[in-house]
């Protein structure tokens, strides 16, 4: 059995390709996404892919007992496959589409030199095989090698960025401890701006800042990763999911960074929601106010899940680039109507259904009708 930085390669028989990914809501794609992993090579305290995968038979069936977040997973032959899902009875199915498609939703594209070649095949292989452009995100460096591997005419159909949401090399090594510092992260952002590759902005998750702190954060992340190189800027707080602001604030804790677990637990759990809402609303603010105006529409793309009681404040704020999370995804995926290109408003993203058959709704009032008299009658 190989071994990746420390963890174990255990490999899966999955698909390579989700054609109706719900990874189109956050607007990162118009619908399709790709992995080659299940699980990844790092170790980032607030990962949220166990609670979306390591319960599904794909993943439970490959690591028999083991701990999800101490092995790799790997798809087989992720390029043969990957070719083969394109494909119908021969012919390529998607040569005449638009749209963009997003890597990886669940595994880093450029831990090691190995997985980076892999995805430049991948990326080859949609390029060349598909009307799609391609989303790349990482936390590597290697991720250039990418950048690097691409013609004059490949290179306009790839998006590349690098993904963090603290710039204190300290904070990142505590709850991110196996990925490469943010520092050399902002340098391989730099260097595909400075050679003219298309690149956007991932600021994400971004802890708690101290009272008034807001906007210097801001600023400090704008300077960083440079808005007006970049095409979008997505950002997003840490969100709860299985436990992942706990481990973040004891990540934070053993590494001594005690003022930081303090403000992070000071927001964590249902106890605090007024204060996570305020966190979100407070990084919003900030962020908004100090990212450059964009004519096309706003560049800024802070993904955040409402809920009922805070969906009408935050309705009002996609103007400045808010993007809702938690109504949109009670929206069918498949209505027949697919979206294509790069959408600049959100009100793109809500897909009207089909109109519904008024034989289908008649017949459904006399059901509810009948059961209603059956309950008022015992």
């Amino acid at each position: 059995m190989n071994v990746i930085m420390n963890k174990p390669e255990l490999w899966s028989d999955s698909r390579i390709l989700n054609i109706g990914s719900g990874f189109r809501h956050k607007m990162l794609c118009t619908g399709p996404t790709f992995t080659a992993g299940s699980a990844c090579v790092y170790d980032c305290a607030y990962c949220y892919v166990e609670d979306m995968v390591g319960a599904k038979p794909f993943v439970t069936n490959v690591l028999q007992g083991r701990c999800f977040q101490s092995v790799v997973i790997r798809r087989r032959d992720a390029v043969g496959k990957l070719r083969q899902e394109l494909r119908s009875r021969g012919r390529l199915k998607f040569k005449a589409s638009t749209g963009v498609i997003f890597g990886s939703p669940l595994v880093d594209i450029a831990p090691t030199l190995a997985l980076t070649q892999e995805t430049i095949e991948i990326v080859k292989v949609l390029l060349s095989d598909t009307g799609w452009e391609v989303r790349l995100l990482s936390k590597s460096p290697l991720i250039v090698k990418i950048a690097e591997a691409l013609t004059a005419e490949e290179k306009k159909r790839v998006i590349f960025g690098l993904s963090t949401g603290t710039f204190d090399d300290a904070t990142a090594r505590a709850i991110e401890p196996s990925c490469p510092s943010p520092s050399r992260r902002v340098d391989a952002l730099r260097w595909l701006q400075d050679h003219g590759f298309r690149t956007y902005g991932m600021l994400c998750p971004i802890l708690p800042q101290a009272a008034g702190e807001h906007r210097a954060y801001a600023e400090l992340a704008f300077s960083k990763v440079r808005p007006d190189r970049c095409e979008h800027v997505w950002a997003e707080v840490l969100n709860e999911r299985s436990g992942s602001t706990q481990k973040t604030v004891a990540a934070l804790e053993l590494a001594g960074l005690n003022a930081a677990a303090v403000a992070l637990a000071a927001v964590s759990g249902k106890a605090n929601g007024a204060a996570w809402e305020q966190y979100a609303r407070d990084t919003f603010l900030a962020l908004a106010a100090a990212m450059p105006r964009n004519a096309a529409g706003p560049k800024l793309r802070f993904l955040q899940y409402e809920s009922r009681a805070t969906e009408r404040w935050w309705r009002k704020q996609i103007p400045d680039g808010a993007v809702l999370l938690s109504k949109v995804q009670t929206q069918p995926e498949a209505t027949g109507n697919p979206i294509k290109g790069n959408c600049n408003n959100q009100a793109e993203m809500f897909i009207a259904a089909p109109p519904k058959d008024p034989k289908r709704v008649a017949a459904a009032h006399k059901a509810w009708d009948t059961i209603r008299a059956r309950v008022a009658g015992k």
